[in-house]
């Protein structure tokens, strides 16, 4: 009979090598797992992700070998534990590659989000895009409204599962400066296409703002009526980044110009002169010189021009907001002041009396009176003021609320 031997090398020998594949299939699982979580939080906070990856190396490794440790003391115990570790270790291996491919299951890729500081791990795989046009009042309710109970990453949960929104060689608009609107969706789309805000107030907040030929956002588009309008307030929540080029032009409107003063009216008539005056044997005084008219009365000051509109406020919201500004080309200006009215024109003088009648010896008539000068212009009305500009606002969408 062949004898067996009980020495504490062969059973570390025995026992190590029932542990193997399953050592084996942790090790690989851990690997898996750490090259997961570097690679989800590499654009957020790549040392985080490194340091959490070599934590998990790090205890998977420990526990694994504590396993194969104690299969030399207890076979059993020590095989079931370290199958259970590796078990484990590929489970999460695969949901956290299952969270990377494909974003599910939401639930784990939601902790992972909020584990890991990282909003890029909910980037939605944007698809099936609802074309839109029009005012901003009619998309439908589920991209104007989210109400979302928790924290950041529970609203960027359900962002993710928003219908995207593509704006194609048409508008979308606000209608007016009272109008205070939001757009959200898990992707905003536009292709040679524009967004007004028409003097009102717009947050957009999304993952991914797609600018293609041209999309751009504007103050007003030259339909909107009415002079002097500021530009309005943008705020743009980016939790991705933006694809190609975002034009976005806030300018005020320029201010409207003012009326012109009125015309000076024609100054009175002189009166007509004395009468001559005769005696029975004489001519005492011959007939008088008619009485100079009076001077036109003065025009009407022009009006001031009314101020130009202040140039539009841009808010960008994002975890890297002055990265998200590099793919944004931003005007806000002022709009002009209107000109001034013109002065009215003085009054016309009044023309000069007529001479004095004769009377008995006095014959002929006295010389007509000289005309009265015109009345002094208006003075031309001030131009309206310059509108403001101004600064654009960074906020880390850690702080932002909504």
């Amino acid at each position: 009979m062949a004898k067996v031997s009980n020495s504490p090398e062969e059973a570390l020998s025995n026992a190590w090598r029932r542990t193997k594949p399953a050592s084996y299939l942790a090790y690989a699982a851990l690997a898996v797992l750490s090259a997961a979580v570097t690679f989800m939080s590499w654009t957020s906070d790549p040392v985080r992700g490194i340091l959490v990856a070599i934590a998990i190396i790090f205890i998977g490794a420990i526990a694994t070998l504590v396993g194969r440790f104690i299969s030399t003391k207890n076979s059993a115990l020590g095989f079931i534990l370290t199958w259970f570790i590796a078990l484990i270790s590929m489970a999460a291996a695969l949901i956290a590659f299952s969270v990377v491919a494909f974003g599910v299951p939401s639930t784990a890729a939601t902790q992972l989000s909020r584990f890991l500081r990282s909003a890029a791990i909910l980037a939605p795989n944007v698809s099936n895009a609802v074309q839109v046009s029009g005012p901003v009042s009619g998309l439908d309710a589920r991209n104007t409204s989210l109400n979302v109970e928790g924290d950041r990453y529970d609203r960027l949960a359900a962002l993710r599962d928003l219908p995207p929104i593509l704006v194609d060689s048409s508008s979308l608009s606000l209608n007016g400066p009272s109008d205070n609107r939001t757009i959200v969706a898990s992707a905003l789309t536009l292709r040679d296409a524009s967004i007004v805000l028409n003097g009102g107030r717009l947050v957009i907040e999304t993952f991914v703002v797609d600018a293609q030929n041209n999309g751009k956002i504007l103050s007003f588009d030259g339909a909107m009526a009415g002079r002097g309008t500021s530009a309005g307030e943008l705020v743009l929540v980016i939790h991705g980044r933006i694809l190609g080029t975002l034009i976005i032009e806030l300018v005020g409107q320029d201010g409207k110009p003012g009326d012109n003063g009125s015309n000076g009216s024609r100054g009175p008539d002189g009166a007509q002169g004395d009468r001559a005056a005769s005696s029975l044997f004489d001519c005492k005084r011959g007939p008088g010189r008619g009485q100079p008219g009076g001077p036109g009365f003065p025009g009407g000051d022009g009006f001031s021009g009314t101020d130009g509109g202040d140039g539009g406020r841009l808010t960008i919201v994002s975890d890297e907001p002055q990265e998200i500004f590099k793919h944004i080309k931003f005007v806000s200006k002022g709009g002009n002041g209107g000109p001034g009215g013109r002065g009215g024109k003085g009054g016309e003088g009044g023309s000069g009396g007529e001479g004095g009648s004769s009377s008995g010896l006095c014959s002929g008539s006295g010389p007509k009176g000289p005309d009265g000068p015109p009345g002094p212009n208006g003075v031309d009305g001030k131009p309206g003021k310059e509108g403001q500009s101004f600064p654009i606002t960074f906020v880390p969408a850690s702080v932002w609320r909504p």
